[in-house]
């Protein structure tokens, strides 16, 4: 089961990698979301 969520999670990050390179849209959000996660951790 691990092994499979990992690859599959791969496949989802590769593909947003892959659609937007430079970061210029949806990648752009979703890596604002993180860093906001790790400021809501502190």
């Amino acid at each position: 089961m691990l092994q499979f969520l990992v690859q599959r999670s791969v496949e989802i990050k590769t593909k947003f990698v892959l659609e937007d390179e430079f970061e210029s849209g949806v990648r752009r959000w979703l890596n604002f979301g993180h860093t906001l996660g790790h400021a809501v951790e502190k």
